[in-house]
């Protein structure tokens, strides 16, 4: 057989293997094997393993320092790959990049452009992104000067260093390219080759980068992680490394798949949404990951945060128990309160009757399912018990009643005798089953048919509210969460009991309480018991003078009124949202002005320290709520005394929010109104919806015959009628001196 003359090395003379030969090109290849052996390499020509390693090596050690002599070999790119996944290999490159080669030819001898741009320090010894001197300072690779570049605009010179704490899996993290600061203007010097260089750079960042890429940590900031998934980025982070049954696969990682569950949760959107959003294949993938990523969370974070078996009865009493409920409802220190009510998740209406007709609520008219939420009294979820049923069969103490008699989670094993449970109205019906276990419990009063509490009675369910309202705020925190706030479809039935725990248990882990100021309130509770006992003397004066028709109101502008100057401490910051509302809804166009707005009082003309409002219930056209207040202008305490007429206006523990209203718009707001109204605020909305009410008076200009034109014609007497039976029910509705 012929025998083949075998290629040497250029540099070293060495021989090389024909399937393991390295053409030498154009660029820093050429230079290097020219450098070593002192003598002219022409590009045709081959060099040995050894000497690629050795060039690898030196090329490592460098750092970039000669980035600007870029390859544009023809001949290898023409060369079966090798060379480019041999480079791949040796300098341990682990992302994957997408291929993208140029189809333009670019001449080795093109003019250069000046580009006056910021850059960084180019010093070697310090951090870029903290200025600090270390010794174990890291190099910064191309990638990331280049992407330094995209989202800051700042030239990062190869060689730049920072520290290592700057890092995350060898990636400048978001806080730290944001901490880069430009040092100076500099005229960047660019050819052609180098620009497209720089433009296959650009080109490869934005192909490879994803919208939401959890697993980059500098795509997203703090604010984007709150915003996707609803926890910050620390809290996120700890939620991860608490799984540790569920492992990376290779369409998704640990990290993207707790994502793609918190995203579902706190966005509530369609499966095929979450698909665009991560990049996925299709629903199913989504479908798949959703169910892995709830039975880790279930299995390895749920359990720390949520259920009876979490958390001891100690460690209730000593920081999740308010020391107001204490002082108001216990007689010794070992006694726990705790919070019961349901809330609704509502579903949709469903093929199969049977579900249909058990999921079907008479008093929501909707279908629904009910959890039952037990916290303490600063808002610290103990547990979740359900869902049950919307039905009649499933009212709230039929639930607690279910629970308790089949201790469901062992709720009988860690509730203890003379425990106190603070419950709504609606388990009226459980609360012989609860002092038959030995359990106390509390709740507002029952009108029983009467228009209002009395005064006892109002102060003691005023005790009740000030610790109840708790609850109402973690379901308001529970349906922060959107897909709990949505219609649940059908499908997701039997994943909302294990989905709901992990959402309650974020709530026990990173949100913060609903009363921060848990060993407070010690004051607070001796004041509401001061005045548990204490009459309304107002109330029993206007029944008195209206007896004697004594009193004669006559109504004026709110800033005609001389009442005592108060700030927001001594209103506090209890009902003033719902009083702002009731505010608003009071002012009236003035008469002297079209375009001001006055808030009308009535004020007495045979005492000078009464001043009452007249406000309309929010919840009916037909009823007004009256609220009082006697002060006095020259004293310490200036106010004497309030009562309202509403069902628990006759209060001494507190005030209603009526009254409330009245003390802030006049003692806080001096009467003041505001005329700038934000565009969405609800006076404004008003204006956009269309009231079918409102007509104008039909004026037939035509001659009485000529009514072809006119398709339908309102009878004028009706509508004379009308404004006539409209004129004596105002008449009927004017203000009384009664109570």
């Amino acid at each position: 057989m012929p025998r083949y003359e075998r290629l040497k090395c250029v540099a070293c003379d060495g021989y090389v293997d024909l399937n393991r030969k390295q053409l030498v090109g154009v660029g820093l290849w050429k230079l290097f094997l020219s450098a070593r052996s002192l003598k002219q390499v022409n590009s045709d020509d081959t060099g040995c393993t050894d000497c690629r390693m050795k060039y690898l090596n030196w090329l490592k050690k460098v750092g970039g320092d000669f980035d600007h002599y870029a390859e544009h070999s023809g001949s290898s790119v023409h060369n079966t790959g090798y060379i480019d996944k041999q480079m791949d290999t040796d300098v341990g490159i682990i992302e994957q990049r997408v291929e993208i080669n140029a189809q333009t030819e670019i001449k080795s001898n093109t003019e250069t452009i000046m580009i006056p741009i910021e850059r960084c320090t180019k010093s070697h010894r310090e951090c870029i992104v903290c200025g600090l001197r270390d010794g174990s300072l890291k190099v910064l690779s191309k990638d990331q000067r280049t992407l330094v570049f995209v989202k800051r605009g700042i030239l990062v010179p190869a060689g730049s260093r920072c520290c290592s704490n700057h890092l995350y899996n060898q990636h400048l993290d978001f806080d730290s390219i944001s901490q880069i600061r430009a040092d100076q203007m500099e005229r960047f010097i660019c050819d052609a080759n180098r620009l497209q260089e720089i433009l296959n750079d650009f080109r490869l960042i934005l192909v490879n980068q994803k919208s939401f890429d959890f697993d980059n940590p500098y795509s997203l900031n703090d604010q984007d992680y709150y915003n996707v998934t609803g926890l910050h980025r620390d809290q996120f982070d700890q939620v991860v490394k608490s799984i540790k049954s569920m492992h990376n696969s290779h369409n998704r990682s640990i990290r993207v798949a707790v994502a793609i569950f918190c995203a579902k949760m706190r966005l509530g959107v369609s499966n095929d949404v979450l698909a665009t959003m991560f990049h996925m294949c299709d629903k199913r993938v989504i479908s798949k990951i959703i169910h892995q990523t709830t039975n880790a969370l279930i299995k390895d974070f749920a359990p720390a945060y949520i259920g009876f078996a979490h958390i001891s009865r100690d460690s209730v009493l000593k920081s999740h128990q308010t020391e107001l409920a204490s002082a108001l409802f216990t007689d010794d220190n070992q006694q726990v309160v705790v919070v019961m009510d349901g809330t609704y998740l509502f579903i949709q209406k469903s093929m199969y009757n049977e579900l249909q007709r058990r999921t079907y609520s008479t008093h929501k008219h909707r279908h629904l399912i009910k959890p039952m939420i037990v916290t303490t009294t600063n808002g610290y979820i103990l547990s979740v018990l359900g869902p049950f049923f919307g039905d009649y069969r499933n009212k709230d103490a039929k639930i607690i009643q279910h629970c308790l008699l089949n201790n469901e989670q062992d709720i009988l094993k860690w509730l203890k005798d003379d425990d106190i449970i603070i419950l709504d109205r609606g388990f009226r019906d459980v609360v012989p089953t609860m002092k038959m276990l030995g359990f106390q419990t509390v709740m507002p009063s029952f009108l029983n048919g009467r228009p209002q509490l009395t005064t006892e009675e109002a102060n003691e369910s005023r005790l009740v509210t000030a610790n109840r309202w708790v609850i109402e705020s973690i379901n308001g925190k529970i349906k922060q969460w959107k897909f709990f706030n949505n219609i649940i479809q059908n499908s997701a039935i039997p994943y909302i009991e294990p989905r709901l725990h992990i959402i309650c248990a974020f709530i026990n882990a990173f949100a913060s309480r609903a009363t921060n100021n848990t060993h407070g309130g010690h004051e607070i509770a001796m004041q509401m018991r001061e005045r548990l006992n204490r009459k309304n003397d107002l109330q029993q004066q206007l029944i008195q003078l209206n007896n004697k028709n004594n009193l004669v109101w006559k109504k004026y502008n709110g800033e005609m009124c001389i009442f005592p100057t108060m700030n927001e401490d001594d209103v506090r910051t209890y009902q003033i949202r719902m009083a702002k509302s009731y505010i608003q809804d009071h002012l009236t166009q003035s008469i002297l002005n079209d375009d001001a707005m006055e808030f009308l009082v009535e004020l007495c003309t045979t005492r000078e320290d009464l001043v009452r409002v007249r406000f309309q219930s929010r919840h009916s056209n037909r009823k007004h709520h009256v609220a009082t207040v006697q002060f006095h202008v020259m004293n310490e305490d200036p106010i004497r005394g309030y009562y309202c007429t509403c069902t628990s206006g006759a209060r001494e523990v507190g005030c209603c929010v009526h009254v409330a209203a009245v003390l802030w718009h006049l003692g806080v707001q001096r009467g003041n109104i505001d005329q700038n109204v934000h565009p969405l605020s609800a006076i404004k909305l008003m204006e956009a919806v269309h009231d079918s009410t409102q007509y104008s008076r039909l004026h037939d200009e035509s001659d009485d015959d000529d009514d072809d034109d006119v398709r339908y014609t309102i009878n004028q007497d009706y509508i004379d009628n009308s404004d006539d039976l409209h004129n004596a029910t105002e008449n009927s509705d004017t203000d009384s001196d009664n109570f």
